[in-house]
């Protein structure tokens, strides 16, 4: 079954964006558009943030059946890789 989690984010500009996740045999595939446009953006790069995000989200719906453990283990354990390539702050 195919799902959806949408959510709009504020940048530190004031700018915003909606993020759109769908969540397919598996796989999640994320879809922004900035505000004021018309058309999703289907190759930009989810950012750390987008990822906390969507975790947070699938947390949330964990509780009523709508996420399931590996959904929330893939996107942990993705948070940790991006994380861990990350350069430290010094």
């Amino acid at each position: 079954m195919r799902q959806e989690i949408n959510w709009r984010t504020r940048r530190t500009d004031k700018s915003v964006y909606e993020v759109r996740v769908s969540r397919w045999s598996g796989e999640m595939k994320f879809q922004f558009m900035e505000k004021g446009s018309d058309n999703w953006d289907y190759e930009r790069e989810p950012e750390l943030h987008d990822w906390e995000d969507l975790l947070d989200a699938l947390e949330r719906r964990y509780s009523r059946k709508q996420a399931t453990d590996q959904e929330i283990t893939f996107v942990k354990n993705k948070i940790i890789e991006i994380k861990k390539d990350m350069p430290l702050a010094g």
